[in-house]
């Protein structure tokens, strides 16, 4: 529910049920209450329209287009709904055959020995493949151990052999 109720812009038929909607438009109704726009501006000005039916339409700038060329002052304005009636269709009579169309085999059936469409050559053609070690998961993580060592002994400080004091050496 919103802080603040946009107020109704005008009326229009919702394009998805046809019931009356309502149109509003979106940051009018807190800049009417508080005098300041709302924090997201991106929407402002934009019409929408709220069906007792369906809800909210989403509001983008093709909605609003669509409200501002179908939205009216009254409801008494809007256009009836046109009533069409129901023409029957009329089909063609299903007119069946005097005799089926079935051939019967007249010959022995024997099973197919390709060893495509058998399924058992199939099958057995396939062997199990073992367990294989893998060789490339260990090389990338050891490969990843190395390089978090050598990044690690990169970070730490090296021990200088330079004496402090500001002491000169003699020549």
């Amino acid at each position: 529910m919103p802080k603040y109720d946009n107020p109704v812009r005008g009326k229009l038929r919702c394009p998805v049920c046809q019931s009356v909607a309502t149109a509003h438009q979106c940051g009018e109704g807190q800049l009417i209450a508080t005098g300041e726009p709302p924090k997201n501006s991106r929407n402002i000005g934009l019409l929408y329209y709220r069906c007792p039916e369906c809800g909210n339409s989403p509001i983008s700038k093709k909605v609003s287009e669509y409200v501002e060329t179908h939205r009216v002052d009254e409801s008494t304005d809007l256009l009836p709904l046109e009533a069409t009636p129901e023409q029957l269709r009329q089909f063609d009579e299903i007119t069946e055959p005097d005799k089926p169309n079935v051939t019967e085999p007249t010959g022995d059936l024997e099973a197919s020995q390709d060893k495509a469409l058998n399924r058992e050559a199939h099958e057995s053609a396939l062997p199990p493949k073992p367990a294989s070690f893998p060789i490339k998961r260990v090389l990338a993580g050891l490969g990843v151990l190395i390089f978090m060592v050598w990044a690690l002994c990169q970070l730490m400080p090296k021990k200088d052999n330079t004496s402090q004091g500001g002491e000169h050496e003699p020549t």
